[in-house]
């Protein structure tokens, strides 16, 4: 996909809606009242119309507009790039402006009332019940159908309530205390769906708000019960899981291992893998137990290692012959065996 293109459609979108047909709402999401998850044990959310008025509206949508456009931009003189969405791009996602399909986000489906509803109820920013909104959306409407929707994470340093430090305002020569909760929107997008593409401009907080985390730590527990079955077996599985998911980006880029495969190319054996583990001197082991050789790893904190290598994170310069451990690689070459 051309993500400049589809910016550029986007941008096209915000300024094109009719301002007299009220086509901006902003849509709060707070996790549903029981609590209760999906099967997968990831978070439901309640959808309502927070009630703005005046010309907020418009403002929503003319910050909106300016954000997309800037990205646009941003590609325009080579600052930022139009890539593939990838877990392992964390190191560098301000670099880029990341696309992916609806049906590869986890459980998209539970976000369809964005897509779907007309009829949002309306409530409180911060109802009486004090939930906080867990992210919020700037939806746009266009009269005949179409829709685009932004999404917001949302954090306590954007809600200043009733419960916390003293706040006051200038007015003339005198402050007046402020009783009233204060909301300030947040001066960014961090994702944007328009025409069946999800437009991602802030990396972890898309994320969060697509509780990718939840995904990440199911992907990193089938992915080591694939390896324990593989041809280059870790012994020591339950406590690499542990160690792995005490730590977000490592299960994050076990979630690039899984895609990687590693343990599937046809030059891939324990000789291979004991060979790395010498020449680079790993913190970690190639032991035989119950007649199969497989990694060990006695320390949480060497939870990295395995991952390195299981990752294909091991290159030699042909120059000083120095052996490199590298997390972001960027291939030159074809991969060996293919024409």
């Amino acid at each position: 996909m051309n993500v400049r293109e589809k910016l550029a459609e986007a941008e096209a979108f915000i300024e094109g809606v009719d301002q007299d047909n009220d086509p901006y709402d902003l849509i709060v999401a707070r996790e549903n009242d029981d609590g209760e998850d999906d099967d997968g044990g990831q978070n439901e959310y309640d959808f309502e119309r927070a009630k703005i008025l005046g010309d907020l509206p418009e403002q929503l949508g003319e910050f909106l507009g300016k954000r997309v456009e800037n990205k646009k931009d941003a590609i325009d003189g080579g600052t930022k790039e139009g890539v593939p969405y990838a877990a392992a791009n964390i190191s560098d996602h301000s670099d880029y402006v990341q696309h992916v399909a609806p049906d590869r986000v986890p459980r998209f489906e539970q976000y369809h009332d964005l897509l779907e509803t007309d009829d949002f109820p309306s409530n409180d920013y911060i109802p009486e019940d004090g939930r906080e909104p867990d992210f919020q959306v700037i939806l746009v409407r266009d009269g005949d159908g179409g829709r685009l929707l932004a999404f917001q994470d949302v954090t306590r340093r954007e809600i200043l309530g009733k419960n916390d430090k003293i706040r006051f305002w200038s007015n003339d020569d005198h402050y007046t205390d402020v009783t009233e909760t204060i909301i300030e929107v947040p001066n960014r997008i961090d994702a944007v769906y328009y025409d069946d593409a999800l437009l991602i401009f802030d990396q972890r907080r898309f994320e969060k708000i697509f509780d990718y985390m939840d995904e990440f730590n199911e992907a990193a527990e089938s992915t080591i019960e694939t390896i324990v079955e593989s041809d280059v077996p870790i012994h020591t599985d339950q406590e690499f899981l542990d160690a792995a998911t005490s730590y977000p980006n490592a299960t994050r880029i076990l979630y690039a291992v899984r895609e990687r495969a590693l343990w599937e190319h046809e030059n891939v054996d324990m000789d291979t893998f004991e060979f790395i583990v010498d020449e680079f001197d790993l913190s970690i082991k190639v032991e035989e137990r119950d007649g199969e050789e497989g990694i060990v790893m006695e320390d949480k904190r060497n939870v990295w290692e395995v991952i390195h290598l299981y990752n294909d994170d091991h290159l030699s310069s042909p120059i000083t012959e120095v052996g490199y451990q590298v997390g972001n690689k960027d291939a030159r070459t074809e991969e060996v065996g293919d024409e």
